[in-house]
């Protein structure tokens, strides 16, 4: 009887010994999983570069407060940033905020948006990482389960940036918007529809100056070259149309008033006998009215 006692005072001071170096090892594994995440090689843009820096310095805050959960949730849209992937921001509508911290994240998600359609994210990138990281943080810390008052510091720093990103209001213009460009080209990769990186300053700019001189119409034509048949180019230059008119609406641009169309291979910039590939045939045209 007295060898089970003993081993059962031993068994509870191992349980107790554990319990309490636990959280220590996994605040350990945390540290060195920040620490290798803020040393990882940068191969995206400056605005990607920019994320991942912002995307740790909250990662680090959070770390600081001792919510670890949240401080690897950044760490890890820091290491996608740092791969070159755009992340985008959180979105006020999916992740369940009370009705009043809504109401602010939605007004603030609206001003990034139009910020980063006036092309913010290549005019001041800095800027743009750190209101996009500022707006995720308002609205992660605020979602459920979240039982904390959030990170105070975000608001202010959101507000600071938007103030970077926002162009001062002059009497010349006006003007510009009446001899702003109205048509665009967005070129595709042979038989695909997905977004190529070098559209991304051409949607950027067409969505700034579809908001500035607000358009009521916006076409979006897709087209295709002669490589394929007719029929599978049909449904190609559709989706192609349908995939830019997405890419206008997540720069702010109302999907309401774009309107999608596809022409197969039957309206060609440059002439060419059939199953030739051209990549000036394979294209998405954006008009404003």
């Amino acid at each position: 009887m007295r060898k089970k006692l003993s081993l059962l005072v031993i068994s509870a001071a191992l349980v107790g010994t554990y319990a309490a170096l636990t959280p220590a090892l996994g605040q350990t594994y945390i540290r060195d999983q920040l620490a290798e995440a803020r040393d990882m090689p940068l191969t995206g843009g400056a605005f990607t570069t920019a994320l991942h820096d912002e995307y740790m310095w909250i990662a680090g805050v959070e770390y600081g407060r001792q919510e670890l959960s949240d401080s690897l949730w950044y760490k890890d849209r820091a290491v996608r940033a740092a791969n070159g992937e755009e992340v985008p921001p959180l979105k006020p509508e999916v992740w369940g905020l009370p009705p009043e911290r809504f109401e602010v994240a939605n007004g603030m998600e609206n001003r990034l948006m139009a910020a980063f359609a006036r092309g913010g994210k290549y005019r001041d990138p800095r800027a743009s990482a750190r209101a996009q990281v500022a707006l995720d943080c308002y609205i992660h810390d605020f979602g459920p389960g979240e039982l904390h008052s959030g990170v105070e510091v975000c608001p202010a720093r959101f507000e600071q940036a938007m103030l970077a990103l926002t162009p001062p209001q002059t009497a010349s213009a006006q003007p510009q918007v009446a001899s702003a460009q109205r048509d665009y080209l967005v070129y595709f990769d042979w038989d695909k529809s997905e977004i190529r990186s070098d559209a991304g300053a051409i949607l950027e700019k067409a969505a700034a100056v579809a908001l500035q001189m607000k358009a009521t119409s916006i076409s979006v034509v897709g087209h295709a070259d002669r490589s394929g048949r007719v029929n599978y180019n049909q449904r190609l230059s559709d989706e192609r149309a349908a995939t830019v008119a997405r890419a206008l609406g997540r720069r702010g641009v109302s999907v309401s008033k774009i309107e999608t169309s596809g022409k197969s291979e039957t309206d060609l910039r440059v002439s060419t006998p059939d199953n030739v590939r051209e990549q000036e045939n394979r294209r998405v045209e954006i008009h404003f009215e």
